[in-house]
């Protein structure tokens, strides 16, 4: 029997692009709080704690350049 709704709602968020990984960064170098950081990017908190996490997690550690939204460095 095939359902004529779907069950799970259309989802409105989107990814973190470069630039704003990269604002994440320089504001939580300057001791920004996670709140602080996502109302400047327009985010959730949630979202600024996993990027974060995922940083420290992960085997590279990105450096974003905020010259160009494009550009990182793996070191």
């Amino acid at each position: 029997m095939a359902y004529l709704k779907p069950s799970t709602k259309h989802r409105t968020f989107t990814h973190l692009n470069t630039y704003q990984r990269g604002q994440i960064q320089v504001l939580h170098q300057e001791q920004r709080s996670s709140r602080e950081i996502a109302r400047v990017i327009g985010c959730s908190h949630q979202t600024v704690l996993n990027d974060h996490l995922l940083k420290q997690v992960g085997s590279d550690i990105n450096v974003y350049d905020l010259k160009s939204p494009f550009k990182t460095e793996v070191f």
